[in-house]
């Protein structure tokens, strides 16, 4: 056998690589672009949050109308003690009572207003935070998918060019040798034509019988690697 069937070979080999990257390279793209889940899941928050922070408004301005309401009625009665309209002792305490009670009253609806500030404070900083999040997501997903579409265009000019090197190398190749390695790449994958260096084989760098190394330095006949069942070679 002809030692440029090696030298083709590894050529072919080297084509193959390439285009095994390539497409690996498509799918990982493809599947990059179809996978959502992070913005998808960040959408879901946010409307989440939204609903929280709508609630917590809600809750706010019921506390803050309720505390205005008691303190208009505090106001209106504490006018009306001052006012000197009313001269019956009897009348003075129950309302000076009633004015008593409104303030603690008042007291506790505060407590419950400013909870309630806090409350939708924290819940429209956790909103805004999060939209930040899912806005900074979709516009790198954006800069990656139009990164991707220009890669993508490439990827189809460069594979039939390969494909097309592929087909033209193959048929310079004898067809016994071409079968062995298209097979053994089928069942190990990756590279399975390998350089003998130092008498070992260079991909599992176990050292070769003496017999088994004559024949691979001649480059005249398919030899395997015992050891990992590659096909071997060497450098002119």
């Amino acid at each position: 056998m002809p030692p440029l069937a090696f030298g083709r070979l590894q050529h072919l080999q080297e084509v193959d690589l390439q285009l095994d990257a390539f497409r690996a390279e498509v799918k990982h793209i493809e599947t990059t672009l179809a996978d959502h889940g992070d913005i998808e899941a960040a959408r879901r928050t946010l409307a989440a949050l939204q609903k929280v922070q709508e609630q917590t408004s809600a809750t706010l301005r019921d506390a803050e109308l309720a505390l205005a309401t008691l303190t208009a009625e505090v106001e209106e009665k504490s006018k009306r003690l001052y006012s000197g309209s009313v001269v019956n002792p009897r009348e003075l305490e129950a309302l000076q009572a009633d004015i008593a009670q409104l303030m603690q009253q008042r007291s506790v609806r505060e407590d419950h207003a400013l909870q309630a500030m806090v409350a939708a404070e924290e819940a429209e900083s956790a909103r805004d935070e999060q939209r930040d999040r899912l806005e900074s997501l979709e516009a790198t997903f954006a800069s990656l998918e139009k990164e991707y579409s220009v890669r993508l265009q490439e990827l189809a000019v460069e594979i039939p060019a390969r494909e097309e090197e592929r087909i033209a190398l193959a048929a310079q190749i004898d067809r016994t040798l071409i079968t062995q390695y298209e097979s053994l790449r089928a069942r190990l994958g990756d590279r399975v034509l390998v350089l003998v260096s130092q008498g070992r084989c260079t991909f599992c760098h176990i050292a070769l019988p003496d017999t088994q190394l004559r024949r691979a330095q001649q480059n005249q006949e398919i030899v395997y690697c015992d050891s990992c069942g590659r096909l071997l070679y060497t450098a002119l």
